[in-house]
């Protein structure tokens, strides 16, 4: 049996023939029909196939087709259930992702792209009092101020240990 197809289709295929098989009185045992259908059930239902298999009482071809039918009818439901519910969760974001989408393009379209220098911009790095972050206005007082110092070439001008290069 294929995936792409109804199970409960190929069933009844497999019965007809069987009918046949009847008609010109050849005779089939019906406990190895149902045991080679249950195993040529497709991939997708082996789950469905296992608990076939460890069933205590046999079943005939009738009651097979019955259950063939009751687990593809619950398939198809459950298959339409998550198809409404993606369908509607899309539905719901697809304004808000739209207008997000266009609100990055029109940010991106208004802003130009900066080139980066191929300048360096090197600063000395000040000493700050109890290792405490302050700003370029609390070190205006403080004996070593703060230099930037533009070059070519990317090496630090500044020969100082406590000096460090930063790049664009």
């Amino acid at each position: 049996m294929v995936d792409g197809r109804s199970v409960m289709e190929q069933f009844n295929e497999i019965k007809s023939i069987l009918d046949h098989y009847s008609q010109h009185k050849l005779a089939l045992d019906e406990f190895i029909v149902v045991t080679s259908i249950i195993d040529k059930l497709p991939p997708s239902w082996k789950n469905f196939r296992n608990s076939l298999k460890h069933r205590k009482e046999d079943t005939n071809l009738d009651e097979l087709g019955t259950h063939l039918r009751i687990e593809e009818d619950l398939r198809k439901e459950e298959k339409s259930k998550s198809e409404a519910q993606f369908e509607d969760y899309n539905w719901r974001n697809s304004n808000s992702e739209k207008s997000n989408i266009e609100a990055l393009r029109s940010l991106t379209l208004q802003h130009t792209k900066i080139p980066k220098p191929s300048v360096a911009l090197s600063f000395k790095v000040v000493k700050t009092r109890d290792r405490e972050c302050t700003s370029l206005r609390d070190l205006q007082g403080v004996e070593e101020p703060i230099h930037p110092t533009l070059h070519e070439t990317g090496q630090d001008v500044l020969n100082s240990s406590e000096s460090r290069e930063v790049r664009n």
